[in-house]
Order: structure tokens, then C-alpha cells, then sequence
């Protein structure tokens, strides 16, 4: 057993029926990415989370870095095996909500219960929520998110802010209301602080389809802070070199598992379940015996938290790049930004 873990995150497929611009399982080219197939089972969860580990946990939510969990195959069944250990374990899931037939969501209602929450990422109206969310027919995302609320289950509505939807709000805020969600959040996005390299349409005058809000309120001022940091610290790899690091995962006793049946702190760091992702993981695993050495296929649970990618990804939020300290950690918790936090302000 683990008593430490509270938080379990994981990431059910790597497939997607959306196509979302800046999602990592977007090409730079706008293609989706052919290799992105893996999945877990719920036979991978049995045999690796003992059930007193699972009873000990507080929440366990699905997401992930690129596919959306309606897509998994054992999406249902694994939830089903969280509920059977536990009936106080908050169920949890982020998804875009434009798969699968009305029935299944009546029964993924059933299995969440009162200890469970489907979080729809529903940037936008039937006009505007496309063009962040690619290939996201309305029509079933609204008969879906129907059909989960009409069963009793519990919904949130996640609205990223972009200059194309501001303007809805207030209009998407009264829908949610009056179709039963619990929740309306609006959220600013930091991903134009996030690296190059990734999807950006252009409409038919050239310029970007997607861009910041112009409204104040909906800014992110995380990015305009992080050119500060990077002023003050004599450019980008300065900040990350020397900016104080916290783990946000550690303070929550959180882990991440990847579709590839891969265990990370995080999901931040698990974009290196993929190599190539993220270069500078890839590095760091080759200075600290490889991938393998997190694969739940051939180590426990205890092995891997004992070995020595674990070890050495603590160790270097004391030190610097040179040292062993990976760019990713010091991105995402700096004590000095809050990229991800920020988004809710």
C-alpha cells in the first residue's frame, strides 16, 4: 500500500475524436499525429493499483495529456472497478463530450453517483465552439451532456475565453444554468505563453484564428509576467535554471499514469511517455536509465517511486539544467508562476 497517495490522474487513451490547435496530439501542421493510439484496460489498473491503494485515494480523475477518455475502450469498466472499492472516492473526468451514443453517458451518470463529476470543455455556442474545438459536432455534445445531467449526474461547464467567445459569456453562463450544471467557470488561457512549434489556423485574411481575449477581465497575466521573469533573469533558460521550484504534485500527493502504462508525478512531465514530446525529458531519461524504468508493465508501483528517474526528478529542484534540474518542473512550479492555476482566477 501507498498511504501517501490522495490524487490519482489518469490518462485512459491517447485517441481523440477533436483535433483542438493547441492539444499536444495536434501536429504543428494541423494533422493529428498516427502514432497516438495507445490505451490502458482495466485489467492494467487491477493488476497494478492493489485495492487497498485504491481506497486510500481521495480522488481519481481521468484526462490526460492527448486523447479524451470518452474514447477509451475501458473508460466505463475502470470506473466501475474505482466505485467497487470505494463508494466515498470522488470520481472525476475533463472531456469535449461529442462521442459515444446517449446510453453510455446514462451509464457513466449511474457509475459516478453523488461522489462523481464530468467536467465538459465547451469552449463557446453552437456558432463558436468548433473553432477551438475541432470536429465537435454540437449536436451530440448537447444531446450527451443531456443525457449525463437527466441521469443524475453531476456536470461542469469549462469555458475557455478566446477573442472568437467572449463575447458569449454571459449566454453560455444562463445556459449552463438552465440545462442543470453545477458549475459555469470561465477560464483564461495560458497556452500563448506555451512553447512554438504547435497548430495555428489562420482565417482567410492570414491572420490567427485564435487569439487573447480583448477584454481584460479574460487575460491571463501569467504570461505577461513570465517576460518579466525572463528580463529579470537574463532570458528564458535563466529563469529556469535558477527560479525556486515547488512541487505542486508532492504538496498534493498526486500521480499521473499515461496511456502507455507509464508512471509520472505529473502529466506535465508525463509528455515524455511519448519520446520526442519533450525534449528535455528525453534527456533527463537518458541520464537516469531510460523510460522503461517507469513502466508499470515491468516494475511495481513502490519500484518505480524508489528508483531512480523519482530520485533524480527531486533532486534537481535544488539544482540547476546543468545539474540535472528538467525545464518542465521549473515551468510548472516555480513559486515565482502559476501557469496552470492562473487559468481559474
Amino acid at each position: 500500500m501507498i498511504p501517501e497517495l490522495r490524487i490519482l490522474h489518469l490518462e485512459m487513451t491517447e485517441r481523440c475524436n477533436a483535433a483542438c490547435p493547441m492539444c499536444g496530439r495536434t501536429a504543428a501542421d494541423g494533422a493529428g499525429k498516427p502514432y497516438l493510439t495507445n490505451e490502458l484496460s482495466a485489467a492494467d489498473i487491477e493488476s497494478w493499483l492493489p485495492a487497498e491503494t485504491i481506497a486510500a485515494l481521495h480522488y481519481a480523475f481521468m484526462c490526460g495529456n492527448h486523447g479524451d477518455p470518452i474514447l477509451g475502450r475501458d473508460t466505463l469498466a475502470v470506473l466501475r472497478l474505482f466505485r467497487r472499492h470505494s463508494k466515498a472516492l470522488l470520481l472525476g473526468m475533463h472531456t469535449n463530450g461529442g462521442a459515444r451514443p446517449r446510453e453510455w453517458w446514462t451509464e457513466l451518470a449511474n457509475i459516478m453517483g453523488r461522489r462523481g463529476k464530468v467536467v465538459f470543455s465547451v469552449d463557446g455556442l453552437k456558432d463558436t465552439n468548433h473553432i477551438y474545438r475541432r470536429n465537435v459536432r454540437w449536436d451530440l455534445l448537447q444531446r450527451n451532456f443531456h443525457a449525463y445531467i437527466k441521469a443524475g449526474g453531476r456536470a461542469e461547464w469549462h469555458f475557455l475565453v478566446f477573442r472568437h467567445n467572449e463575447h458569449q459569456i454571459e449566454e453560455a453562463r444562463a445556459l449552463a444554468q438552465r440545462e442543470g450544471f453545477a458549475k459555469f467557470i470561465p477560464k483564461k488561457s495560458a497556452r500563448f505563453a506555451a512553447d512554438s512549434g504547435r497548430f495555428e489556423p489562420l482565417g482567410e485574411d492570414g491572420s490567427p484564428i485564435l487569439a487573447p481575449p480583448r477584454d481584460s477581465r479574460w487575460l491571463n497575466s501569467e504570461p505577461e509576467r513570465l517576460n518579466a521573469l525572463q528580463d529579470a533573469y537574463g532570458g528564458y533558460e535563466g529563469w529556469l535554471d535558477r527560479t525556486p521550484i515547488r512541487c505542486k504534485i508532492q504538496e498534493e500527493r498526486s500521480l499521473y499514469i499515461s496511456a502507455r502504462g507509464h508512471l509520472w508525478p505529473c502529466c506535465w512531465l508525463g509528455y515524455g511517455s511519448v519520446p520526442g514530446e519533450r525534449q528535455a525529458v528525453d534527456e533527463f531519461l537518458e541520464r537516469n536509465g531510460g523510460l522503461d524504468q517507469l513502466s508499470l508493465r515491468e516494475h511495481s508501483l513502490e519500484q518505480i517511486l524508489r528508483g531512480p528517474v523519482f530520485e533524480a526528478i527531486q533532486r534537481g529542484w535544488s539544482t540547476n539544467l546543468a545539474g540535472g534540474r528538467i525545464a518542465v518542473c521549473a515551468k510548472m512550479c516555480s513559486t515565482e508562476l502559476n501557469l496552470h492555476g492562473s487559468q481559474y482566477n
